[in-house]
């Protein structure tokens, strides 16, 4: 299933980030051990993925919308 999603990329620049970001994910998980590591592993990345560049990026489209109010 994750090789049709990356396959249905039209952009091949945009085909090979996604299999580099896949490469390293599934590298990660290889070293997690059990399924349990692997799960709190994926929460780990998950959530510091939200705080590092997911909240700064609505934060950051927040204030373009209150300055575009104004």
């Amino acid at each position: 299933m994750i090789q049709e999603v990356l396959q249905s990329a039209e952009d091949p620049e945009q085909r090979e980030q996604l299999r580099s970001l896949q490469a390293t994910w599934d590298k990660r998980m290889r070293g997690a051990g059990s399924e349990h590591n692997r799960f709190v592993l994926a929460q780990a990345f998950f959530w510091e993925h939200f705080y590092t560049a997911f909240e700064p990026a609505v934060a950051r489209l927040n204030e373009l919308v209150k300055r575009s109010l104004l």
